[in-house]
């Protein structure tokens, strides 16, 4: 494996909002010209709010993967692109990265085997909230949410052109990432996918984790950074 390493957008969809009892159904990922994405056949129905929003029913899910399947399908996706890889998501410490730890270990499936080249988390939220002045998003958008589709439309002048969907959305963060020029540091990644695995069977809430992420976020000195391509 060659010593590169490269940032992977990913985003996911699920049945509901509570990721101990709604399941996966949609896995996306980006990296530079690479993509890859997903549905996943359900065993638990989707929550009529949740088909509002992403626009996903039950029919579209009938005959697409398994759980197990597609998270081995996106393991084996990972490890084409032969480098280590630092996972990029917005809100991906309350939401992506518990709900993708969650589901492997539900189905029997060992994180530190099928995400080997892994090596760091970033959750874009976390930095936009720490950097992005909210008066800007207010000037921009009348908002001063940093919210994906608010950042999107405060960078791009625009609103994106589809959102709330997996593939979509990383699409989307891809843009604002090289919109905003955010930098992620290598150690600082290292640092909180660490952080992340020691936590994860501390904290069972959502905002418990998110919480504990955020006061985790520290930017630390170094001239090893990874721009989004």
């Amino acid at each position: 494996m060659v010593s590169t390493c490269k940032l992977v957008v990913i985003d996911c969809e699920m049945t509901g909002l509570d990721i101990h009892r709604d399941r996966l159904v949609q896995i996306a990922a980006v990296c530079g010209p690479e993509f890859f994405s997903t549905y996943v056949e359900s065993t638990v129905p989707m929550k009529p709010e949740a088909s509002a929003v992403t626009g996903i029913t039950d029919d579209m899910l009938v005959g697409k993967p398994r759980i197990a399947t597609a998270l081995r399908m996106f393991s084996e996706w990972l490890k084409r692109l032969d480098c280590e890889v630092i996972l990029v998501a917005h809100c991906g410490m309350a939401s992506d990265f518990p709900l993708i730890w969650i589901e492997m270990e539900r189905c029997g499936l060992d994180p530190a085997d099928l995400l080997v080249n892994v090596c760091g988390l970033f959750d874009t939220l976390i930095w936009a909230r720490k950097w992005i002045r909210r008066d800007f998003l207010f000037g921009r958008t009348g908002s001063g949410s940093c919210g994906l589709v608010n950042l999107y439309t405060a960078m791009a002048g625009i609103p994106p052109a589809a959102s709330h969907d997996a593939l979509a959305d990383c699409l989307t963060l891809s843009t604002v990432m090289q919109l905003t020029g955010v930098q992620v540091r290598k150690p600082q990644a290292i640092k909180h996918l660490r952080y992340f695995t020691a936590q994860r069977k501390k904290y069972t809430a959502i905002d418990q984790i998110h919480e504990a992420s955020a006061k985790h976020a520290t930017l630390l000195p170094s001239t090893q950074t990874i721009q989004a391509q």
